[in-house]
């Protein structure tokens, strides 16, 4: 994968099982769908050793950083709402097949990554192309 999409398979991976750690979770089931235009991550299990649910928020606060553009605000508190790192990292791992979603297909299913023996693959559908009433000119 390009740098100018986001980072490389390998390091994606990586961040990946390291934001997975830091919850505290040992698998991760991230749903996923789009295409043409627009997609990624839409829900998120986390699941610890005993196989219990680690609540895992799509959204977080935390504080500004210098190198947070002018148009990110921050609360009266000075925390900048944003997204999830394990949420962040599903979606850069996505990327590296996906890219921006930009396309004529269609994708769906599920992303997986487990800490115990450092695994992280993806199950699901793809449809490429439109249909055939598409005009041509």
């Amino acid at each position: 994968m390009s740098l100018l999409y986001g980072p490389s398979q390998g390091t994606a991976k990586s961040n990946l099982l390291s934001a997975l750690r830091e919850t505290g979770g040992v698998r991760l089931e991230a749903s996923y769908s789009g295409g043409n235009d627009e997609g990624g991550v839409t829900g998120i299990t986390v699941l610890d050793e005993k196989g219990e649910k680690i609540d895992v928020p799509d959204m977080i606060l935390r504080p500004r950083k210098d190198s947070d553009g002018s148009w990110v605000h921050a609360n009266e508190d000075g925390l900048v709402q944003d997204y999830h790192p394990l949420w962040e990292a599903a979606d850069a791992m996505l990327a590296t097949e996906f890219y921006t979603w930009a396309g004529e297909f269609s994708a769906w299913g599920t992303l997986f990554a487990t800490t115990s023996d450092g695994k992280v693959w993806r199950e699901g559908e793809i449809q490429s192309g439109y249909d055939s009433d598409r005009a041509e000119y």
